[in-house]
């Protein structure tokens, strides 16, 4: 008990024992604990670093998809103003990642961006190419090569044509070597829905892992000719020739691979050799912030531009400058207008009805086409030119020979037909007709001259008497013709005996330039004898030839471009008009580029005999951007604009002139002759003159468009004339209508109702005249411009100030079927029942769809 008592009374001192014990254990942890909670610390914040680092990268890569996504559609815009110094980008250079500092302050980072183009097709080796190469490669569009989803689910269809136009080498010779697809990922190749879409023997692809996706690629070691694909031909294949290929694929249940390319390798034909869908555009992205660097893969699709394409919207106006009363049977277009107006309106709702308040005009071209009479004109001689004998005489058994003085222009001496009378001055003397043929200088005609007439004459003397009479005569082509059948009677001395050619006796056609001036030094001409005396003598003092020629409205009969330079600038001067936009003044705007019809050498011949058609274009891009400047007219091109003739009086024949129907005054130079009377009908329903104004612009307010123009400056498109006919060959390729190419219809937007919009400028206007039955038909559907299906060319098109032209609007919609998406071509017929048309500018526009991938591949981060 008490030593129990004692440990309890012990008790007081275990208290500080116990804590010295936890002191020094915790002296013993602490230290290792702050600096574990101090490592924690650091750590925190290398990840807190990191995970900003990252963000930043990623914000980098973002930035650089969003450079791709808005680029207006136009590669050379990518980046543009970000990159560093002495990159300047192109679409066409797959080796040059190119840099750019991400300028916004992402969690403080210094962000840096390079983006670099991938090239997708895997058989096509594209080392040592330059960008320029490639560019060049990819615009020459004889060869283009398209995909887009099949009609059916699951398939893809790839697309060859071949514009092969005229050139028979292309067509028949052009060989394929490797045709290849890449499917993105998540996708592969199930097979050919039908094998005979290859010629016979074709390999099965390969198929291989390729940039994140699938390379699908038919090696063809034999290389067929591209014609000899299904459909095979021959010499009869169309132009563009199409070829398509239909395959399966498998992948997510419903979903389509967004990213499809395709190429073909070709050979056989110089200057043809691989092509490639650059529809799809592959970019690897590197972004790097601080130590953080992110390597990402993105993608852009967009609708293929050919070079004939513009993105963006546009509208179309103009008006006439003839018109009649309209009612039959007096409604022959007599009325001729000094100017006329139209109006352009700001319209944000409808493209059709006006302009966006925003829009940028990027191009403006203005039309403008006439009739034109010449019967009534006929103006003086302005010119002539006479020429003497340039030396002796062409001698021979026939043609007696002499020596004439260029000095003097007197012959010295000549030999005599028949007996000799001593005096060795006589030129011709005999029983029967005979000829001294003159070697004459050249005649030098201006270009483009009507030739009044050629005439020889000389002067001569009785020198004995009898029955003594000239027959003068030319000789052209090596044959000798005479005059008349009867001789003119020298019957004083120094008489002038003279015979007027107003045609070539040769072709019996009117001279031309060329006939004339083809009177060189072995061209002959000469004067003959024909006496019923014994032995008549004449002597011949001095022989000469002269032409006249002078300026005329008349189509030439020789129609070379110097000729028809001459009756569009000069004679007519159709060639130049006065333009005007809001409150500017009159400008005078000259074509830079015009074409002329001569409709009685390519059908009847007579009711059309002596008239001609012309069509001219000016693009007056930078004059309504001048005119913006000046605030003459909206900032986005809305105003009137106006066009006149030039009111000039023609100084070579004033009695040649029009008075104007409205604005006062007249004009020797009118852009239409006005028809003088209703007969005959057809005739003068020809009468006609007009413009039209095409304002091409680009809007955030409006999808963007691509559209195809086809007017006097497109390869295979001319101005054309239209006569009685259900089948024009407008294309002169002897089949009737024409096919248009060098457009791709793009994919259908959805809720979208119209494919394509098709704008045309025709030149006739019979509103009220009982001609009927005329047509447009694209892939043989007539289309209707708003007011019918079966007179489209009357006259009387919606939204012109004076009825007489045509500028027509045509809707091809969707639900008819008449175009499908990825069309390349469509046949446009024109035809007319009883008169005739011109036509001077047609416009086909579709609405483009663009978009991009996205990111295809998961992040590659590289902490550092």
């Amino acid at each position: 008990m008490n030593i129990m008592k004692g440990l309890v009374k012990g008790q007081k001192g275990q208290a500080l024992v116990a804590a010295l014990i936890v002191l020094v254990v915790g002296s013993l942890l602490l230290t290792p604990l702050l600096g574990l909670m101090g490592t924690g610390t650091k750590s925190g914040q290398v990840i807190d670093r990191k995970v900003r680092e990252t963000y930043a990268a990623d914000a980098g890569v973002e930035d650089a998809m969003w450079h791709i996504r808005n680029n207006n559609q136009d590669n050379d815009n990518l980046l543009r103003g970000v990159l560093g110094t002495g990159y300047n980008y192109t679409p066409y250079d797959y080796s040059t990642a190119y840099p750019y500092t991400y300028n916004s302050s992402v969690n403080d980072k210094n962000v840096t961006v390079t983006i670099q183009n991938i090239w997708i097709p895997s058989s096509i080796n594209i080392d040592g190419k330059t960008p320029s190469q490639l560019n060049q490669t990819i615009s020459n569009e004889k060869l283009i090569i398209v995909g887009y989803p099949g009609s059916t689910p699951s398939t893809y269809t790839i697309k060859i044509v071949c514009a092969w136009g005229t050139n028979t080498t292309i067509r028949d010779y052009l060989k394929v070597k490797t045709i290849g697809v890449w499917l993105c990922a998540g996708f592969e190749y199930d097979g050919l829905i039908d094998g005979n879409q290859l010629p016979s023997g074709s390999p099965s692809p390969g198929i291989n892992l390729h940039k994140g996706g699938t390379a699908v690629v038919w090696n063809f070691t034999s290389q067929p000719l591209l014609k000899s694909f299904p459909p095979s031909c021959t010499t009869s294949c169309p132009s563009p020739m199409v070829k398509t290929i239909t395959f399966k694929y498998k992948g997510p249940e419903g979903q389509i691979p967004e990213l499809v390319a395709s190429w073909i390798d070709t050979s056989g034909v110089s200057g043809i050799t691989y092509t490639w869908d650059d529809s799809i555009r592959l970019y690897k992205i590197e972004s790097q912030a601080g130590t953080v660097e992110v390597e990402s893969y993105g993608a852009k699709t967009e609708f293929r531009k050919l070079k004939t394409t513009i993105s963006g919207d546009y509208y179309g106006t103009g008006s006439s400058l003839i018109r009649g009363n309209l009612n039959p049977p007096a409604n022959y277009h007599y009325q001729l207008y000094r100017s006329t107006s139209a109006t352009v309106a700001t319209n944000d709702v409808d493209d059709t009805a006006g302009i966006p308040s925003d829009a940028t005009i990027d191009a403006a071209y203005l039309y403008w086409t006439g009739w034109i009479d010449w019967n009534t004109y006929n103006p003086p001689t302005s010119g002539s030119q006479t020429r003497y004998p340039s030396g002796d005489t062409i001698g021979g058994s026939t043609y007696r020979s002499g020596t004439w003085s260029p000095t003097t222009d007197m012959y010295t001496y000549v030999d005599e037909v028949g007996a000799h009378d001593g005096d060795n001055t006589t030129l011709l003397h005999g029983t029967t007709a005979g000829y001294m043929l003159f070697s004459f200088e050249a005649f030098t005609v201006p270009s483009g001259m009507e030739i009044r007439g050629l005439t020889v004459s000389l002067v001569a003397r009785q020198t004995s008497t009898g029955y003594n009479k000239m027959q003068p005569a030319i000789r052209v082509g090596g044959t000798d013709y005479r005059t008349t059948s009867e001789s003119t009677e020298v019957y004083d001395d120094y008489q002038t005996i003279s015979y007027t050619y107003t045609t070539n006796p040769k072709t019996g056609n009117a001279w031309t330039v060329n006939d004339i001036n083809g009177f060189g030094a072995n061209a002959l001409q000469g004067f003959g004898v024909n006496s019923a005396d014994a032995t008549p003598t004449i002597r011949v003092t001095q022989v000469y030839a002269r032409v006249e020629w002078g300026y005329s409205l008349k189509y030439p009969d020789d129609p070379t471009p110097e000729a028809l330079q001459v009756l569009v600038e000069t004679t007519a001067r159709v060639n130049r008009v006065y333009f005007k936009g809001g409150s500017s003044a009159d400008t005078l705007v000259t074509a830079g580029k015009w074409q002329t019809l001569y409709p009685a050498s390519q059908f009847d011949g007579e009711v059309y005999e002596g008239t001609w058609f012309y069509t001219c274009k000016a693009d007056v891009t930078d004059l309504l951007k001048q005119w913006i400047g000046n605030g003459t007219i909206g900032s986005n091109g809305a105003g009137a604009y106006a066009l006149g003739h030039v009111a000039a009086p023609n100084q070579e024949d004033p009695s040649y002139s029009f008075n104007f129907y409205s604005g006062g005054g007249s004009t020797g130079y009118p852009l239409g002759t006005p028809a003088p009377s209703s007969n005959p009908a057809q005739r003068y329903q020809a009468a006609h003159a007009g413009w039209s104004l095409l304002i091409l612009y680009s809007s955030a307010r409006v999808l963007n468009h691509q559209y195809r123009l086809f007017d006097i400056n497109t390869n295979g498109f001319s101005f054309f004339f239209g006569w009685q006919s259900s089948t024009i060959d407008w294309d002169n390729d002897g089949n009737a209508g024409g096919t248009v190419s060098g457009f791709l219809v793009p994919p259908q937007i959805p809720g979208e109702t119209n494919a394509a919009r098709i704008t045309v400028m025709v030149g006739e206007g019979d509103k009220g005249s009982g001609y009927t039955d005329d047509r447009f038909k694209v892939n043989t559907v007539p289309l209707s411009d708003g007011m019918g299906l079966t007179d489209v060319w009357n006259g009387n098109s919606r939204g012109l100030t004076v009825e007489g032209m045509d500028i027509d609007h045509f809707y091809v919609t969707w639900a008819s079927g008449i175009l499908k998406p990825m069309d390349v071509s469509a046949l446009i017929e024109v035809p007319t029942g009883t008169d005739g048309f011109t036509m001077s500018y047609m416009l086909l526009q579709f609405r483009s769809l663009l978009g991009t991938g996205g990111v295809i591949t998961n992040y590659a981060i590289r902490l550092g």
